[in-house]
């Protein structure tokens, strides 16, 4: 003993802490057994701690003692109470947005829809801005309607003037859905699309909107009655003329130098929205 204590005094000083270090620290294997160990404790299940607990008592996880402690075990995943069901979504009532002041849509399309009907309807029911009407021949045609921020004043049993078209043919396309009271209060939209700029008479209220070139950027002239100065309106533009109101939701066309290009579709479109209120 005394020979190798002779035998340290010749080493220096860092290869000392050298030696100190390596004798504190053991075998790879003995340090890998105690990491396996010290792993198993953190098993998130029996059948994983008893195989770290095999690996560290047969020294079979060499290079664990080089893989950092784990502080958190990871927590098994919890199974829903009922897997592989769902709630199903009812469907959702249609509805006109509140903030849209004046709208039109079908929401329930009577039989034989791509029949054409123009004239006198019964009022089944009406409750807000929903009416149901009856066109004769059991066809029932459900609607939404609002003019001015308000619903169309409506009571079960009364007659109304009705258009509903659906004309969506090879060449043009006509499409108009509108309802008046018989104190001439209501709403129609009406929109058509053509070869050639659309000239569109809105059916019930008798109003003639027409592009009034090529260009859609010219506007769309609008005329309410006989007599009554036609009024120009750009695509978006609301006017009140003669006390009905006509918003021009949109208007397409070829644009002046616009290249000869193919067009898929109608190249020129009118969709107009026409109202009226007490």
């Amino acid at each position: 003993m005394d020979s190798v204590i002779r035998g340290l005094r010749w080493l220096s000083p860092v290869t000392l802490m050298a030696l100190a270090v390596c004798l504190g620290c053991g075998s790879p294997e003995s340090r890998a057994a105690e990491a396996a160990e010290s792993t198993s404790q953190l098993a998130a299940s029996t059948k994983q701690k008893q195989l770290w607990q095999d690996a560290a008592d047969n020294g079979h996880a060499p290079g664990l003692e080089r893989v950092p402690k784990v502080q958190n075990p990871v927590e098994p995943r919890k199974q829903p109470s009922q897997p592989g069901t769902s709630t199903p979504v009812p469907p959702q009532a249609v509805t006109i947005p509140p903030d849209v002041p004046s709208s039109i849509r079908i929401v329930g399309f009577p039989s034989d829809p791509g029949k054409t009907y123009e004239g006198p309807a019964t009022v089944v029911d009406a409750a807000g801005d929903r009416v149901q009407l009856d066109l004769g021949a059991k066809r029932i045609l459900s609607i939404l309607a609002r003019a001015g921020g308000r619903p169309i004043r409506l009571t079960a049993g009364e007659t109304v003037s009705v258009t509903y078209l659906q004309n969506r043919g090879p060449r043009d396309q006509r499409v108009s859905i509108g309802i008046l009271t018989a104190n001439g209060f209501g709403i129609v939209q009406a929109a058509e699309s053509s070869d050639n700029p659309v000239d569109l008479k809105v059916p019930l209220f008798n109003v003639n909107a027409k592009q009034r070139g090529s260009d859609p950027a010219e506007g769309v002239r609008v005329i309410v009655a006989p007599g009554v100065a036609p009024e120009d309106l750009k695509p978006g533009e609301i006017k009140t003329i003669a006390g009905v109101t006509v918003f021009v939701v949109g208007s397409a066309g070829i644009s002046k130098g616009a290249p000869a290009v193919p067009i898929e579709g109608k190249p020129y479109a009118l969709n107009v929205l026409v109202w009226k209120v007490p």
